[in-house]
C-alpha cells in the first residue's frame, strides 16, 4: 500500500499533470457548488419535485444531444484551449446568476436557461477533459493518473458540502455563485500555463459526420466497449437520478434544512472518496466485470435503503453506500475505457461514454414527475428495483467477457 501511494504521488512530478489536477480541483469545487446551489434554489423557489426534475432534464439533455459532437471536436482541436473557453463561459454565467439573486430578480426560468447552457458547455468540454489525462502521462501511468483524477470528485464532494451551508450563512446564496465564478477563473488561469496539446492528426477531407460514424463503428466492433457503455447508460438513467430530488427528500420527507442537505451530500462524498480509492485494491483480487456488477447491485440496494430508512442513521448509511458504489462504478468504467481506446478515437469514445450519463436527463425528469404525483419514497424505490432487475438480466444475457487489466493492455 505504501509503494502504491508513493507511485500515485510521483504523478505530481509531471508538470502538465500537476497543473491540470490543481485546475480540476478548482473547477470541481465550482461545479459542485453551482449544481447544488441551483437545485436548492429551485427547491426554495418552487417546492416542486417535478421542477427539480425539469431542471436536471434541462442540464442533461444538451449533453445527450451534443456530447458525441463534442468528442469529435475534442479529437480535432487543441483540447486545453477548448476547456479554457468553456470554463470562461461557466465563470460568466455563475457571476450573472449571483447578480440576479442579489437584485432579487431570479426566477425559475432563469435557472432552467442556465442549466441548458451548462449542459451545452459540459457536452463540449467533458470529452476533452476525460481524454487529456491519457495525453499528459506515460501509458503505464494512465490507470493511476485516472484514479488520482477521480479523487478530485470525491474530495470536492466532501469539501463542497462542508463549505456550502457556511457560504450561504456568511455570503448568502448570491455569494455562493460569486464563489463559483472565482473558482472557474482560477481554473482558467491555471490551464493557461499548460503547454498546448497538438490536435490528433485528421484527414482534412473527412467531415465531422464521417468522424462521428467512425467512432460508432469503432465501438460496434468491440463487445467490451459496448457492454461498458450499456452499463453506463442504464446507471446514468436509474442510478444518478436520486440526486435530483434529494432537496425535496430533505425538506419534505426528512423535515430538514440546507444543513441536513449538505450533510447528506457530505456523506455521499465521503463514500465516493472511499469508492475511488478502493477501486485499484479491489480489482487486484476481484474480476473486473464481477466488481462492476457488485457496484451496481450495491447501488440499487442503497436506493431502497434510502427510500425506506425509518431513522436518520439509516438514511446516512444509505448515503455513504450510494457514494461508494456510484464512485467505484464511474472510476472503474472510465479508466478501462481510456486504456482500451486508441488516442485517435479517445475523445469520441469518452463523449459516447458521457452520453450514457447524459441519459440521466430522462431519469431526472422521470423521477421528479413520479415523486410529484406518487411520492418521493416510492419514486426512489422504483428506481432501486429497476437497477437490480436490470443487473439480473445483464448477468443472464449479457456479455461475459473477462476484464482483467492484463488482458486489456495486452
Amino acid at each position: 500500500m505504501i509503494n502504491r501511494t508513493k507511485t500515485l504521488l510521483k504523478l505530481f512530478s509531471i508538470r502538465e499533470y500537476a497543473l491540470f489536477w490543481i485546475a480540476a480541483v478548482c473547477s470541481n469545487l465550482g461545479v459542485f457548488c453551482l449544481m447544488t446551489g441551483r437545485l436548492w434554489l429551485m427547491q426554495e423557489l418552487t417546492d416542486s419535485p417535478a421542477m427539480l426534475g425539469l431542471l436536471a432534464f434541462s442540464n442533461s439533455l444538451p449533453i445527450l444531444l451534443l456530447s458525441v459532437w463534442g468528442g469529435v471536436i475534442a479529437d480535432r482541436i487543441n483540447r486545453i484551449n477548448l476547456i479554457i473557453i468553456t470554463r470562461t463561459f461557466f465563470c460568466i454565467q455563475a457571476l450573472i446568476t449571483g447578480l440576479l439573486i442579489a437584485l432579487d430578480k431570479i426566477e425559475p426560468w432563469h435557472l432552467i436557461l442556465f442549466a441548458i447552457l451548462t449542459g451545452v458547455l459540459f457536452a463540449l468540454d467533458l470529452p476533452a477533459r476525460h481524454s487529456i489525462v491519457a495525453n499528459i502521462v506515460p501509458q503505464k501511468n494512465i490507470p493511476d493518473a485516472i484514479v488520482m483524477y477521480s479523487l478530485i470528485f470525491g474530495g470536492s464532494s466532501i469539501i463542497g458540502p462542508a463549505i456550502f451551508p457556511q457560504l450561504i450563512r456568511i455570503i448568502d446564496v448570491a455569494g455562493v455563485f460569486y464563489f463559483v465564478g472565482i473558482a472557474y477563473l482560477a481554473t482558467v488561469i491555471l490551464l493557461s500555463f499548460m503547454h498546448p496539446l497538438s490536435p490528433i492528426p485528421q484527414d482534412a477531407k473527412v467531415t465531422l459526420m464521417q468522424e462521428f460514424t467512425k467512432g460508432f463503428k469503432y465501438i460496434r466492433n468491440n463487445r467490451l466497449l459496448r457492454d461498458l457503455i450499456l452499463l453506463t447508460a442504464v446507471i446514468g438513467i436509474l442510478g444518478s437520478s436520486y440526486g435530483t430530488i434529494l432537496p425535496a427528500l430533505t425538506k419534505n420527507v426528512l423535515q430538514g434544512d440546507v444543513n441536513l442537505y449538505s450533510n447528506l451530500l457530505l456523506i455521499i462524498g465521503v463514500g465516493g472518496l472511499i469508492g475511488t480509492i478502493s477501486v485499484g485494491y479491489i480489482t487486484d483480487y476481484v474480476d473486473r466485470l464481477i466488481a462492476i456488477k457488485i457496484y451496481i447491485c450495491i447501488l440499487g440496494l442503497a436506493l431502497l435503503l434510502l427510500a425506506n430508512g425509518f431513522v436518520l442513521s439509516l438514511v446516512f448509511a444509505s448515503a455513504l453506500i450510494l457514494g461508494f458504489s456510484s464512485s467505484a462504478f464511474g472510476t472503474s468504467t472510465s479508466s478501462y475505457l481510456q486504456i482500451l481506446v486508441d488516442d485517435e478515437f479517445r475523445g469520441r469514445l469518452m463523449s459516447i461514454y458521457q452520453l450514457g450519463f447524459g441519459l440521466s436527463a430522462f431519469g431526472g425528469l422521470l423521477i421528479g414527475v413520479i415523486a410529484e404525483f406518487i411520492g418521493i419514497e416510492i419514486a426512489i424505490d422504483i428506481f432501486g428495483i429497476l437497477i437490480v432487475v436490470f443487473l439480473l438480466l445483464f448477468h443472464v444475457f449479457g456479455n461475459r467477457s473477462k476484464m482483467n487489466l492484463i488482458d486489456l493492455i495486452d
